[in-house]
């Protein structure tokens, strides 16, 4: 992709891999960026507590927002 400047710039995406376990728990890694999020919930205290996919992607682009500030970008 490349922006107004002409300069190619990379997702901060690319690279990285997700798995996905019951009850909206994710784990995805960034192995260009040496960082691993682990997404956790307790289903056995309330097994009706989960986490949507597009949730957990907004929390993703916080985490590389706060990790990478404006490098990633």
């Amino acid at each position: 992709m490349r922006g107004m400047s002409g300069a190619a710039r990379i997702s901060p995406y690319q690279g990285a891999f997700s798995a996905m376990g019951a009850g909206g728990q994710y784990i995805t890694a960034f192995p260009s960026y040496n960082l691993v999020v682990a997404h956790k919930v307790n289903i056995d205290a309330d097994p009706h507590r989960n986490i949507s996919e597009p949730t957990y992607m907004t929390i993703l682009d916080m985490v590389l927002d706060a990790k990478c500030d404006k490098k990633c970008k």
